[in-house]
């Protein structure tokens, strides 16, 4: 089973709280529908910016965000997530809320994850990198990285598939270096639009 690497420090009932009272206003969802929260994962991230400038060095440069992707469940399908940030009260708070393919493709890969894995708790982390808009769970036990959700400006990294992690690198780092990706922007929040600039 795919589960977070780390267990969640603080308690998700208020994160459900929380998305009960946005998702509505956001969307068409109404009291009929049945609304779930569904699995939760810490955010990791790789910065493109210096990978480019440093190369693969052996560790997999990868580093925790403060922020928590949460799944959510709409009718018994992954339609929706949304993502936390621990607050100085030391509360989580909800800084986004979306509808998105990203959820589908996330439940999809806990599926093929589970299967591939069917007699062991597989700790995973969420890797988002965020110039490219990719999504991938890093198995960092077994050194594997499953992507989840890939652009089309990416040519080498397939979704749906498993890499070790210097195979990942030196396919993004090929990447990286013919694409044009947006700023290497830290996952952060916004006080625009009130989330993290994904």
């Amino acid at each position: 089973m795919a589960t977070n690497d780390s267990e969640l420090d603080r308690p998700l009932t208020d994160i459900g709280a929380q998305i009960g009272r946005l998702l509505p206003g956001l969307y068409d969802v109404d009291s009929q529908r049945d609304v779930k929260l569904s699995e939760s994962f810490d955010v990791w991230t790789v910065g493109i910016e210096g990978l480019k400038a440093t190369g693969y060095s052996g560790n997999f440069p990868a580093r925790k965000t403060e922020y928590q992707h949460h799944q959510i469940l709409i009718d018994g399908r992954a339609r929706a997530f949304a993502s936390s940030i621990l607050s100085p009260s030391g509360e989580l708070r909800v800084v986004r809320v979306a509808l998105s393919p990203v959820a589908e493709a996330i439940d999809k890969a806990i599926t093929r994850i589970d299967a591939d894995y069917p007699k062991s708790s597989t700790r995973v982390r969420l890797l988002v990198i965020q110039s490219f808009s990719l999504y991938a769970f890093w198995l960092a036990r077994s050194g594997l990285i499953y992507i989840i959700s890939v652009p089309g400006l990416l040519t080498v990294l397939r979704a749906e598939s498993y890499y070790g992690t210097a195979d990942f690198l030196g396919a993004l780092l090929r990447d990286a270096t013919h694409s044009i990706p947006r700023s290497d922007v830290a996952l952060e929040s916004s006080e625009d639009s009130g989330g993290p600039r994904w």
